[in-house]
């Protein structure tokens, strides 16, 4: 019962971010693997959550993310001219504050990022 509500709630979960954060494209966990079986260097991962949070588990290769929402929002664009040319995967715990970033980001520079389809 409990993993059947679960279920349902990370359903509407998905849904909200997909209505909030519409622009922002997503990648299914099935395709992050297979880029990453190609090529482990075809795409970069950011973790989103907290340094806490990362410090306790992260996806292998994946770096805490060099932006926060606030750092975005003060420093610009000159703070995105490092990004490269290899797209971009940002996970959180749920999808929402890995989705927000990378709308905040998009908002000042077109970069190629992707929201992880239910994160961690």
């Amino acid at each position: 019962m409990i993993d059947g509500l679960r279920a349902i709630a990370m359903t509407g979960i998905k849904r909200l971010i997909r209505r909030r954060f519409a622009e922002v494209q997503t990648v299914s966990t099935q395709t992050l693997k297979r880029w990453l079986d190609q090529d482990p260097n075809s795409v970069m991962l950011w973790d989103a959550r907290s340094l806490e949070e990362y410090a306790v588990s992260h996806l292998p290769n994946a770096q805490l993310a060099p932006l926060t929402i606030a750092e975005v929002r003060s420093k610009g664009v000159a703070q995105l001219e490092q990004l490269g040319s290899v797209p971009i995967v940002v996970y959180c715990s749920v999808g929402y504050r890995s989705a927000r970033l990378i709308h905040e980001i998009q908002t000042l520079k077109p970069v190629e990022m992707y929201n992880l389809e239910g994160s961690l």
